[in-house]
């Protein structure tokens, strides 16, 4: 599902860039609506994604946050942009779009985060 969403964020900021505000300016629906088995609500604030984790997802889980931020080139808007999955940072000449509301142990984050 975040994928998704990434790409949404990633198109706004293409034709526009800056990032959404939310999950309105990005097009997509509001964060109670987007749900699954293991999700509960995706909410995009300020370019980046929060992901409430739970339904299926085992018990210590529940209600935690994963936060998917992108990161820009400094100084350069037009290059592409990456993204951050959870506390890991930036490289040098990199800057961090968005608060990381991450929540989830390092050791727990899940594999599919790797670029």
């Amino acid at each position: 599902m975040a994928d998704t969403i990434r790409e949404d964020v990633t198109a706004y900021y293409s034709y526009n860039l800056s990032f959404p505000a939310n999950n309105n300016k990005a097009g997509v629906p509001e964060p109670d609506l987007l749900i699954g088995n293991n999700v509960t609500r995706i909410e995009i604030e300020d370019g980046a994604i929060h992901i409430t984790l739970g339904n299926k997802v085992s018990k210590p889980l529940q209600g935690k946050i994963l936060s998917l931020r992108p990161a820009i080139v400094t100084g350069s808007p037009k290059s592409p942009i990456s993204w951050l999955c959870g506390s890991d940072s930036t490289v040098t000449g990199m800057e961090a779009v968005g608060e990381n509301k991450t929540d989830l142990d390092n050791a727990i984050v899940p594999a599919s985060c790797d670029n």
